[in-house]
């Protein structure tokens, strides 16, 4: 364990002497501007950072591992939904769905979250299988299957609760502010 951490004061003196080298040169020469010593400090903390996480990832002890990879997935997921959400609310805004009065854009901003909200509702009834509307069974009746299909269940659950209801979130957020 100690020779993983022992990369952590290389780096760190690494950074130093980069950024006091390029210090140094924009003193001398004058062309080292404050943007690309911005840009060279972001690249190696950017480095810096991913091995971080490489090392959280492939730790020894299982918690830090578990809790690592849940962190990844969660923020993972909200940069997913923020885009999904920002596309199609452009798409609704190009196609005109938008009011040009205070009024009509407060009322599609609503629709718009009304319309979140009963998505999201209906399809994680639908991935749960509270309500099917093409007549299907969900749960087999057999144990072994059973168990494979409702840890199946409950994973799809989590996916799209998360995914949709941060969609919902982000559709509240316009409508209210």
């Amino acid at each position: 364990r100690r020779q993983a951490m022992a990369w952590i004061p290389w780096l760190a003196l690494l950074l130093l002497t980069t950024v006091e080298s390029a210090a140094m040169e924009e003193e001398e020469k004058k062309k080292v501007t404050s943007l690309n010593l911005g840009v060279a400090v972001m690249l190696l903390g950017s480095i810096g950072f991913i091995m971080l996480l490489c090392y959280l990832m492939f730790h020894p002890d299982k918690d830090i591992r578990l809790y690592s990879w849940k962190v990844i997935c969660a923020t993972i997921s909200i940069f997913v939904a923020v885009l999904l959400f920002q596309a199609l609310d452009g798409v609704a805004e190009y196609m005109g769905f938008v009011g040009t009065t205070f009024v009509g854009q407060l009322g599609c901003k609503f629709a718009m979250l009304g319309f979140w909200f009963l998505v999201l509702q209906v399809f994680l009834a639908y991935v749960s299988g509270l309500w099917s509307p093409f007549g299907r069974d969900v749960v087999p009746d057999d144990e072994e299957k059973r168990e494979e299909v409702l840890e199946k269940m409950e994973l799809d659950m989590k996916c799209w609760a998360t995914l949709l209801g941060h969609i919902t979130g982000f559709a509240s957020i316009r409508a209210w502010c």
